[in-house]
């Protein structure tokens, strides 16, 4: 399986890939929705439809910064294999209200780079280690967290396996 970083079209150039796309949103004050869509492969329509579902938090003057965007990496990453309900449920597990970080446990980005990360340091399809390689100290005793990200990186592997199955069908059908 090729590493991409998740919920991109990007490939891994090394851990905290959300660094990388942070620098980006500060640089350019905010990406468009146009960039959204270019980093993510998503359809415009896509985004506005989980910004209007609450599942994102609204642009700020057509503006998305590294909460939304987060956000709508980790939604890409798991929307193959989980209901976008279940999606939104577990993001809420973790960081409440998406328009409140005041209940946060931790800030989007950070979130999806312990995801990313988890992914990164992937072998084998050892999840429970990948994700202990990846979590920071301050967290380590946070098992709601752990098993948030489980979830997570689970179903980003099934989602990967079924991207990879409807590839090798698509193969044998040419044949």
């Amino acid at each position: 399986m090729k590493k991409l970083i998740p919920g991109t079209t990007k490939p891994f150039k090394g851990p905290n890939p959300f660094e990388e796309f942070s620098n980006i949103i500060e640089l350019t004050d905010g990406l468009s929705l146009g960039q959204i869509c270019s980093l993510s492969g998503l359809d415009p329509s896509v985004i506005q439809n989980w910004v209007k579902r609450l599942y994102v938090a609204k642009p700020i003057k057509k503006k998305y910064y590294d909460k939304q965007v987060a956000r709508i990496l980790l939604i890409n990453s798991l929307k193959e294999a989980m209901r976008i309900e279940d999606i939104g449920k577990l993001l809420e597990l973790v960081n409440g209200d998406v328009e409140d970080e005041s209940d946060d446990l931790l800030s989007e980005a950070d979130l999806y780079n312990l995801f990313a990360n988890s992914i990164y340091h992937l072998k084998n399809e050892d999840t429970h280690k990948a994700i202990e390689e990846a979590m920071p100290s301050k967290y380590k005793k946070n098992e709601k967290l752990f098993m948030a990200l489980e979830v997570m990186v689970n179903a980003y592997l099934a989602s990967e396996y079924k991207k990879l199955a409807k590839s090798h069908l698509k193969k044998l059908e040419e044949y």
